[in-house]
């Protein structure tokens, strides 16, 4: 990894204002790359007897609609010049499920299905896509986290917190750079899979 440069290649890095993206963006940048940062990601967490549209189709909107909005010009740019990198981000939410998220994790999962997809279209002209599903933490989490307190007492929430912050201590958000990193590379060899990353 340490020999890895992105000198003269341009990067798109969504939700870089905190969390996951910032980390992606200055390690990148830090690597030689042109960073362009934009905002995106939020949970909003609730059973399903409790699920609306209200709280669904906003997280359609942006986890998966937004991936799409934001790869569709990138997409014709490296067609055009036959290379291109593409990195998008599930989660274990989508993959494996989770409880209280079935917005979060159909948005997620969907974009299994959409780098999978470019990742064949891709294939031919020179654009690998792969996918990272992150174990960090981040703001998402915490508000996952927050919600799931709700529920519990206060004794069993100390003790679950207590338990819980070694492991949170050691998935550091900049440990999942790397891999994101290593996927976007000109060097990378894949395209079409997906990987869980977290702790380094």
């Amino acid at each position: 990894m340490a020999d890895l440069r992105f000198d003269d290649r341009v990067a798109i890095v969504t939700g870089a204002g905190r969390g996951l993206g910032r980390e992606h963006a200055l390690l990148l940048a830090e690597r030689g790359a042109r960073v362009v940062v934009n905002n995106a990601g939020f949970v909003d967490d609730a059973l399903f007897d409790d699920m609306t549209a209200e709280r669904f189709e906003p997280l359609i909107d942006v986890h998966l609609k937004g991936a799409f909005f934001v790869t569709r010009p990138a997409w014709k740019a490296m067609r055009e010049q036959g290379y291109g990198r593409i990195v998008n981000t599930t989660s274990a939410a989508g993959i494996l499920g989770s409880p209280r998220m079935s917005n979060y994790g159909s948005a997620k999962t969907g974009l299994i299905g959409f780098t999978r997809v470019l990742a064949a279209e891709g294939a031919e002209l020179g654009i690998t896509v792969n996918a990272v599903a992150p174990i960090a933490n981040t703001r998402m989490l915490e508000r996952s986290m927050a919600s799931v307190a709700e529920l519990a007492d206060a004794d069993a929430l100390a003790s679950a917190q207590e338990l819980m912050r070694p492991f949170f201590d050691k998935v550091d958000s900049a440990l999942v750079s790397p891999v994101v990193a290593f996927l976007g590379h000109a060097d990378c060899p894949v395209t079409g899979e997906m990987y869980t990353v977290g702790a380094g």
